[in-house]
């Protein structure tokens, strides 16, 4: 996490997550979402502490928000 003038010039968030796919994109920010579970086993399967859901929500509400993302199937990144 790196704020500028205390998060109201920019607040930068870098995750150790595998990126976003384009198919989670349309869905990237909405709350109380996370693409991360599908069942509810699958809690126990976690292996990212990606930076989404409500967090990406909140700042979407109070910012102009931007994302560059990669997964590592794609050679060329996206920015939302």
């Amino acid at each position: 996490l790196r704020l500028k003038e205390h998060g109201t010039e920019l607040i930068e968030v870098t995750d150790n997550g595998r990126g976003i796919a384009q198919s989670d994109v349309p869905s990237v920010a909405l709350r109380h979402h996370t693409s991360k579970l599908t069942d509810f086993k699958d809690l126990g399967a976690i292996r990212s502490f990606g930076f989404r859901g409500e967090a990406l929500n909140s700042l979407a509400s109070l910012s102009t928000l931007s994302i560059s993302t990669r997964t590592s199937d794609e050679t060329v990144g996206m920015q939302i």
